[in-house]
């Protein structure tokens, strides 16, 4: 039975089995007016009633059909070009769309295909509701476990993430007030190297990695890990990580006048398996357009 109703709503569930009743009644009406040779003119609106209130829940599936079909390729666009600012908006629109929606809102496979939507905006958050939901709808969704399984992967790189940021932070702390301390340099050295960027990050996260490696002498690799994002920097709206580069511009040249050992020490080529972790790398804006 819940599989022929899908998700309808309560009362397209009640209009439909109600149409079904009523044109039953209605044919068997028809046939007894038919045997007594009666006119069969007055049951022709009956008839067409009985047939929108069956009708009506599943041209309304239709338009759920519709809304899936599109916010899937509206996700895929942003997941090809997570920068376009065209194609993000157009996700928010059918996202709001959705939220707007109690028919939407309470069909598993939509809220399935909006939790996608909001993994490719990075909101692990709101998808997981989404999906907690849709299960609680209906556990068999098309999608729905492997959707669950990749938001708890996301938000585990998330999590792990900012806990190194956490403890750059407070190790580079700890260099300001003993710059010579080579231990403290070694675990920031250590937590570098266990390091997973997310897809997105927020403009302080940046700086703390660039900053980072500028401190354990990898200026390269701080240079190209700004560069990576740097287009997207202005959008930002953040200053620090431009005044970072700056200042790592004027750091090279100074160690280049050392002695040999102290450039190779100072001014290591950097790992291209460290810049690729930067590939897909999204930085959140300070302020959201149009915040005062």
């Amino acid at each position: 039975m819940s599989k022929f109703f899908g998700d309808m709503l309560p009362y397209e569930i009640i209009m439909a089995v109600m149409g079904v009743v009523i044109f039953l009644a209605l044919v068997f009406l028809l046939v007894w007016m038919v045997m007594k040779k009666r006119s069969i003119v007055v049951l022709i609106p009956f008839f067409l009633i009985s047939v929108v209130m069956v009708a009506f829940p599943t041209l309304s599936s239709v338009k759920v059909g519709d809304f899936i079909m599109d916010i899937r390729e509206k996700t895929r666009l942003v997941q090809d070009n997570p920068t376009d600012k065209e194609a993000v908006e157009q996700l928010n629109e059918a996202l709001a769309k959705l939220n707007n929606s109690s028919k939407l809102s309470n069909n598993s496979e939509a809220l399935v295909a909006a939790a996608n939507a909001e993994i490719a905006l990075g909101e692990y958050g709101s998808a997981s509701e989404k999906i907690e939901k849709a299960e609680k709808i209906n556990p068999e969704t098309n999608g729905l476990v492997k959707t669950k399984e990749l938001i708890r992967v996301k938000v585990d790189i998330q999590e792990n993430f900012k806990k190194n940021i956490e403890q750059l932070n407070s190790a580079i702390s700890q260099l300001e007030a003993s710059p010579a301390d080579k231990e403290v340099k070694d675990r920031i050295a250590l937590h570098l190297s266990e390091i997973k960027v997310p897809d997105y990050v927020d403009p302080g996260e940046l700086q703390t990695i660039a900053r980072s490696y500028a401190i354990i002498g990898q200026y390269e690799t701080s240079l190209q890990v700004i560069e990576k994002v740097e287009p997207q920097v202005a959008v930002s709206g953040d200053k620090g990580i431009i005044r970072l580069r700056d200042s790592i511009q004027q750091i090279i040249p100074a160690n280049e006048a050392k002695p040999e050992d102290s450039v190779r020490i100072h001014n290591q080529r950097p790992d291209p398996a460290i810049i690729r972790n930067f590939d897909r790398t999204i930085i959140r804006p300070r302020f959201k357009p149009g915040a005062n």
